[in-house]
């Protein structure tokens, strides 16, 4: 195939599936905009001890930052997911295949689920 041809069929494919695929990547950023209206409730507590001059104590910044790092963890996961989601909806869509957003987040899954498995992490016994 040509350049023109490859780009042909890929504006071709993003425009008969545009809706599913601008919803497969809103999903993380859905995710990203919920986590943060909780790390902001436990910024705002923060600050509100500020205010009350007591000043940050060690344990609420050891908090906001357990905090911040579960919410990157659950971000980068989930933004994996969709790109895993955003690639298979894609291909079966080429390949003349009908696939939907449950699908593809469904067809993604047991990929995921390996690479946050513990035993990635500390071997396997």
């Amino acid at each position: 195939m040509s350049v023109g041809e490859i780009l042909d069929r890929s504006f071709r494919l993003l425009r008969e599936r545009f809706w599913t695929y601008l919803i497969i990547m809103v999903i993380p950023l859905a995710v990203i905009a919920l986590s943060m209206v909780i790390l902001g409730g436990v910024f705002a507590g923060m600050l509100g001890g500020l205010a009350l001059a007591q000043g940050p104590s060690l344990g609420s910044i050891l908090g906001l930052i357990f905090v911040g790092s579960i919410v990157l963890c659950i971000f980068l996961a989930v933004q994996a997911w969709s790109q895993g989601a955003l690639v298979y909806a894609v291909s079966e869509n080429y390949l003349g295949h009908e696939t939907g957003i449950k699908a593809a987040y469904g067809a993604t899954l047991s990929i995921l689920m390996r690479l946050v498995e513990p035993s990635c992490f500390w071997g396997s016994s």
